[in-house]
């Protein structure tokens, strides 16, 4: 454990109080914790693929927000909760896991996981009933992008000094996680340089950008690098000067081939050799297994938690036990056919929300300000997709918050369309 660890801990533990006056504050302590603090501090094992500072703490965080909200509705004298169509969304597939979970395999694993879950489904209604205003929405913004900027740095400073690789997160030390956050995170970098008006901070917006797909590549992750091909594709596209865009990011990048290590060019060259490469089959291999699974567990699956377990039994062709890789085959396998459905429905409401929300913002002048918080959100979710189709991470805290925000963005529309 090491003395900085504990300091940010104490730090963030203090900061909470300032969330009684400031409720959305406790939304971004969560975000700064979940970034930056490793989880055996406060005595939590890690949950797979639901990083978070720590168990314990996570919790304490929880109940920051929720007596936040209550001692704000008892100001405001208005105690209603906002659910909205992908919270009905989210309580039906919590529904849902917990009945998988009932008839699992192994319940005492589901356990463990449902813990995890729970906080990161507390975090998105969280957000929605205390995020209230344009401003608070766009400092959890500038939270996700100075955090992860930080991060950013730190890799490419070891890299250049030391020659360390591969570039890892801060908390759980895994390079394929920390490569998928930084695609998610890269749009909101891009596109918060159309909200600051500060030449200074898009100066600096400039440099994070870069620093982070220099980082996302020192990650040696081949979802990471798809992830991050596709992102840039999205940029480009959304873009009015395309071709601008498209010559700038040609410069670094041949640029960054030159600081590139030796054995990155062979890693991603085994994208196209998958059937060589003995990692790039486990994913196959696991993605059979967890066809094999649903089809055992149509209805329940096979219980949140247990494809890793199982994971053999259902495929001998793998040399050791490995996750989904791949959070659709996840969520099929341990929640089966109701659980993948709801999880794609929450897609596409999100998706339609966000279409909403452009074609309300491109009524007025006055709510452009909308347009590159939408495309920011919108790239993100598409390197969700593209990045954890070769990784786990149905319950990625940072997924619920994208959510979260959309449907923030959602009330806070409605509230103009009333005033309006």
């Amino acid at each position: 454990m090491e003395p900085i660890q504990i300091l940010i801990g104490s730090i963030v533990i203090c900061s909470l109080g300032f969330a009684i006056i400031k409720p959305y504050i406790s939304i971004i302590v969560f975000i700064i914790a979940s970034c930056s603090i490793s989880p055996d501090i406060f005595g939590a094992s890690k949950i797979e693929l639901v990083p978070f500072c720590g168990e314990q703490l996570s919790w304490v965080i929880v109940l920051i927000i929720i007596f936040c909200w209550i001692t704000n509705a008892l100001k405001q004298r208005d105690f209603r909760v906002i659910i909205g169509v992908q919270g009905w969304l989210l309580f039906a597939f919590w529904i849902i896991i917990l009945i998988s979970s009932v008839f699992a395999v192994d319940n005492s694993v589901c356990l463990e996981h449902l813990r995890g879950i729970a906080i990161v489904f507390f975090i998105y209604f969280g957000i929605l009933n205390i995020v209230k205003t344009k401003e608070q929405l766009i400092s959890i913004l500038w939270t996700l992008v100075i955090v992860f900027g930080l991060s950013a740095l730190e890799a490419n400073i070891k890299y250049f000094q030391h020659g360390i690789t591969p570039a890892v997160d801060p908390v759980y030390r895994d390079n394929n996680y920390f490569a998928h956050l930084l695609v998610m995170i890269i749009p909101f970098v891009f596109y918060l340089t159309f909200i600051s008006r500060s030449l200074f901070l898009n100066v600096l917006l400039f440099i994070l950008f870069f620093a982070m797909i220099m980082s996302c590549i020192l990650t040696f992750s081949r979802g990471g690098f798809l992830g991050l091909i596709g992102i840039m594709a999205f940029i480009i596209l959304k873009s009015q000067k395309k071709l601008l865009l498209l010559i700038i990011i040609g410069m670094f990048a041949t640029v960054a081939i030159f600081f590139m290590p030796s054995q990155y060019n062979e890693r991603i060259k085994s994208i196209l050799s998958y059937e060589q490469d003995s990692t790039a089959m486990q994913r196959v291999y696991a993605w059979q297994a967890g066809y094999k699974m649903f089809l055992s567990n149509p209805l329940t699956g096979v219980g949140v938690g247990n494809f890793k377990d199982l994971s053999i039994q259902y495929n001998p062709k793998m040399p050791d036990k490995i996750t989904a890789h791949n959070s659709f085959v996840q969520v099929v396998a341990e929640c089966g056919l109701p659980g993948i459905i709801i999880f794609l429905a929450l897609f596409i409401t999100t998706g339609r929300e966000l279409l909403r929300l452009r074609q309300f913002a491109q009524k007025s002048h006055k709510h452009l300000w909308l347009l590159p918080i939408v495309n920011m959100i919108e790239v993100s979710i598409c390197g969700y997709i593209i990045g954890y189709s070769f990784s786990s991470g149905t319950y990625l805290w940072l997924l619920y918050i994208l959510m979260g925000l959309t449907a923030v963005l959602s009330q806070i529309t409605t509230q103009k369309e009333v005033t309006d």
